[in-house]
């Protein structure tokens, strides 16, 4: 009975000793020592585990973290504080991804918004070379505000696009309308015509001022609409 007994509790022994996870991680080293019972986990488990090994030899390495904060645990212990990480991460980037949506279903809103109070129509656009060789882009627009308020400024991006849809250059539009006396009544037009310098070196910007403009598409990204009584739209 008591060789049964003593058989029994080797048996139990030795079963523990066995278990992967049970295996105290103390360096990188001990991976490499103890591969022989290491082998036995799954392939999950596996990865999971390199996977923090790395993270705690780049924390070592990058952050100073001390060793003593990622090692002198067990196999198990890795492998569970791993999963938390990833828990983590995935939790961190969903809540970013739906921030991001949230700013973006807000700015479009806000869009559609400062497109309705203050249209841009882009009329056209002529390349001009000075006697320095310089070239720039006349371009022409028009903004007619179709909002209930009086208008007293508008800013945003003019992007301008080839047939195929991609995107050739981009230009802020500050617009105060000093010439008018600083204000666009409800319901009237405002044309204007500026001038933007083109980079002989950049192929889309000399495709841009080279295109006919009836071959160019035009998109206006507004940023905030000023009224006469104060108030605003305002893409942030």
């Amino acid at each position: 009975m008591k060789k049964l007994i003593l058989t029994c509790f080797v048996a139990l022994f030795l079963a523990a000793c066995s278990d992967p996870k049970s295996v105290v991680l103390n360096n990188k080293e001990d991976i490499e020592l103890h591969s022989n019972e290491l082998k036995t986990l799954s392939d999950e488990d596996k990865q999971l585990l390199a996977a923090y090994i790395i993270r705690a030899e780049m924390a070592g390495v990058i952050a100073g973290i001390p060793t003593s904060d990622t090692y002198g645990i067990t196999v198990g212990e890795a492998i569970e504080r791993q999963k938390r990480f990833i828990a983590e991460q995935e939790k961190s980037e969903s809540e970013r991804k739906a921030a991001e949506e949230k700013a973006q279903q807000e700015y479009t809103q806000k869009e559609a918004l400062m497109n309705a109070a203050a249209p841009f129509v882009f009329v056209s656009h002529e390349k001009k070379v000075d006697e320095y060789e310089s070239i720039t882009a006349e371009v022409v627009f028009t903004v007619t505000n179709k909002s209930d308020r009086d208008i007293i400024g508008t800013k945003g991006v003019a992007i301008f696009y080839d047939k195929f849809g991609d995107e050739l250059y981009r230009t802020n539009l500050k617009l105060d309308f000093a010439d008018i006396g600083g204000v666009l009544p409800v319901g009237k037009d405002y044309t204007f015509d500026g001038s933007t310098p083109i980079n002989r070196f950049m192929d889309n910007a000399m495709k841009f001022a080279d295109t006919p403009t009836s071959e160019l598409t035009f998109k206006y990204q507004p940023e905030v609409v000023l009224f006469k009584d104060g108030t605003s739209i305002r893409a942030n």
